[in-house]
């Protein structure tokens, strides 16, 4: 960078080469990554054009072409895959993984979501997206749920072994169990 500091680590052309003396201990490996980078610490970019605009954000890891490519103030992110995160701009607290997993272009200040799988893509503040409307999510074993469910859709249980589906209130709704 055009400060010498011993605390970062930088390989590849422009990497991290806009640090001032406040920008420490961050890691970048890849051409343009964290080429922006002024007074933000601890971010650790991989991958061409990674972390790219990143300027002050603090605490980011972005491992992939252009992963978290659009950063510029966020905080405490972490992205993984190929242009994964790449929309969030001041978002902080996020996790994407998977090849453009991450926010939409026009949602680039999310915070504390979580999207998970090839393009899979969240919308709001405090949201967990695993994968996208062509897949289906199995989880084995018990899942417990503390607050409410909402079911946008249909519905379906299987090997219900409880009679407790049968004394629940729906309105509007018939349920079918079939054995």
């Amino acid at each position: 960078g055009q400060y010498d500091s011993s605390t970062n680590l930088a390989v590849g052309i422009n990497a991290l080469n806009s640090t001032t003396e406040d920008g420490i201990y961050n890691t970048a490996f890849g051409y343009n990554s964290g080429s922006n980078i002024t007074t933000g610490k601890q971010n650790v970019f991989v991958g061409y054009l990674s972390g790219q605009t990143a300027s002050t954000g603090n605490e980011n890891t972005g491992i992939g072409y252009q992963s978290i490519y659009n950063l510029t103030s966020g905080n405490n992110n972490t992205s993984v895959g190929n242009r994964a995160g790449s929309y969030n701009q001041t978002g902080n607290y996020n996790t994407y993984i998977g090849n453009n997993a991450g926010p939409i272009s026009d949602l680039s200040n999310l915070s504390h979501s979580t999207a998970i799988g090839y393009n899979a893509e969240v919308t709001r503040n405090n949201q967990i997206v695993i994968g996208t409307l062509n897949e289906t999510i199995c989880i084995p074993g018990s899942i417990d749920l503390s607050g409410d469910l909402v079911v946008t859709g249909n519905l379906s249980v299987f090997q219900q072994t409880s009679t407790a589906i049968f004394n629940t209130t729906v309105n509007n709704y018939e349920i079918v169990i079939t054995k």
